[in-house]
């Protein structure tokens, strides 16, 4: 056993240590969400805007041949429109392919990613359609995105963001 200050110090260090959570923001069906954190010392704003889609009731059934990207876990549906992101009051680049295909998103939060980088996480759906996204990005610009599934606990797509003008140094 540790004599009292050691394990006191072991305690702390652990504390220290160990990642910081944040809460996750809940997003409504229709209407523009912000969430702010300060990670690393930078203040890291994302703004999700959103729409309702009517898509019927709860019990009816689903159609054969979807029009949208609803995941039929919400009535009515909720569509991202846009996603924007700021670190240290600058706005960086987000592709469309970052958040176009997004639906149902149930909440969003902010935490600290590897190599200095920042990640927004969303996670929305439910059941076999339940996702968490997960868009990795710097000051600059979006690097990565990954979609996944939260019912097999495995990601299911991937995409890498490359900087092909340069223009992002």
């Amino acid at each position: 056993m540790l004599p009292a200050t050691a394990r006191a110090l072991a305690i702390a260090i652990l504390l220290v240590s160990a990642p910081v959570a944040t809460a996750a923001t809940p997003v409504p069906l229709e209407q523009t969400s912000t969430v702010v954190e300060v990670i690393g010392g930078h203040r890291v704003a994302a703004t999700l805007t959103t729409h309702e889609v009517a898509i019927g009731k709860p019990g009816d059934p689903i159609p054969a041949v979807r029009m949208n990207n609803c995941t039929y876990s919400r009535y009515p549906c909720s569509l991202v429109d846009d996603l924007a992101i700021t670190v240290d009051g600058h706005a960086i680049a987000v592709p469309r392919s970052a958040f176009g295909a997004l639906a149902d998103v149930g909440s969003i939060g902010l935490h600290k990613g590897h190599d200095g980088a920042f990640a927004l996480k969303l996670t929305g759906g439910d059941a076999s359609e339940s996702y968490t996204a997960e868009i990795v990005f710097d000051r600059r610009r979006v690097k990565a995105r990954t979609i996944t599934d939260r019912e097999a606990g495995m990601a299911a797509e991937k995409t890498v963001y490359f900087d092909l003008s340069n223009a992002f140094h």
